[in-house]
């Protein structure tokens, strides 16, 4: 029985982890490597900018993700952009047979983001 689904690993994870070595081998994505999943770059800008203003700040990440718009901004990329959702829509299918792990560089949500859009375009019986 193979493990199904998406897992998110961060990049530190992923190097201690011997994939080559598993039965059966998952699929590995670097989220912010691949051209298709990469943000806009004033979203990012602006991101980069509220998380150097308020590093002190213990919510941060939440301030952060709020007054850039992050979240939001980067849903509207991936799903108004057809290359980006039709990749994620052949990795959200395989996911159902494979697991797949979304391997994240850099400490953003990107790779939450997609998994959520994933999780709910397949809930919802849109892609099968």
């Amino acid at each position: 029985m193979t493990d199904q689904g998406f897992k998110i690993i961060t990049f530190q994870e992923f190097k201690k982890m011997k994939i080559s070595q598993m039965k059966p081998k998952p699929v590995i994505v670097f989220v912010n490597r691949r051209t298709a999943f990469k943000p806009n770059k004033d979203v990012l800008a602006r991101y980069d900018d509220f998380m150097r203003k308020y590093t002190g700040n213990p919510r941060q990440h939440q301030f952060s993700m709020e007054g850039s718009h992050y979240d939001a901004n980067y849903r509207r990329r991936i799903i108004r952009d057809g290359e980006s959702i039709r990749e994620l829509r052949k990795l959200a299918v395989k996911s159902k047979a494979e697991s797949i792990y979304m391997v994240k560089d850099k400490p953003r949500p990107d790779a939450e983001i997609l998994v959520d859009i994933a999780e709910q375009m397949l809930g919802a019986d849109v892609w099968k």
